[in-house]
């Protein structure tokens, strides 16, 4: 049993050792590092074409609107995160751009994900009690209103 254990911390440590970049999981991450690094946004070209300048003006007023209000906030719309939880892709990113204020980032097909100072599942409750995914499937049919206007209920179908 013993063995087992440090055979299985020798390959936990080994992988650890491995670099970010096996890590990626779109192929802008290089791109998306490097706009967010000297901005506040970031919209995939690749995804949404010549409407990718359009959506970050869209995307860079919300987050001055944030940033006056004290939230330190990044946001990314990014291709297909293939392999990867969008929160654990979100707290990568973060980590590359060393950023300590909160990073959301989604997919055109959603779903969304996010890092910031708060725990993940604070972030991740959060997410799911507003319908944030909802959102990103605005044809699914068990998109409504929750009673109050708050979020959106779900279903199973």
């Amino acid at each position: 049993m013993r063995v087992l254990r440090l055979a299985l911390l020798a390959v936990l440590a080994a992988l650890a050792l491995l670099p970010a970049a096996s890590a990626a999981s779109t192929k802008e991450d290089a791109q998306v590092v490097a706009a967010l690094k000297v901005g506040d946004v970031y919209a995939s070209r690749g995804q949404m074409g010549d409407f990718a300048g359009d959506i970050e003006k869209r995307l860079a007023t919300k987050a001055g609107e944030l940033r006056k209000r004290g939230f330190a906030v990044k946001m990314a719309l990014v291709p297909p995160i293939s392999g990867e939880d969008p929160f654990a892709y979100a707290a990568r990113i973060r980590t590359l751009i060393a950023f300590e204020g909160t990073l959301v980032v989604t997919t055109p097909t959603g779903p969304a994900g996010a890092a910031g100072p708060r725990a993940v599942d604070s972030i991740r409750g959060a997410f799911l009690a507003s319908g944030v995914d909802d959102i990103a499937r605005p044809s699914s049919p068990c998109r409504r209103r929750r009673p109050g206007g708050q979020g959106f209920a779900s279903c199973s179908c």
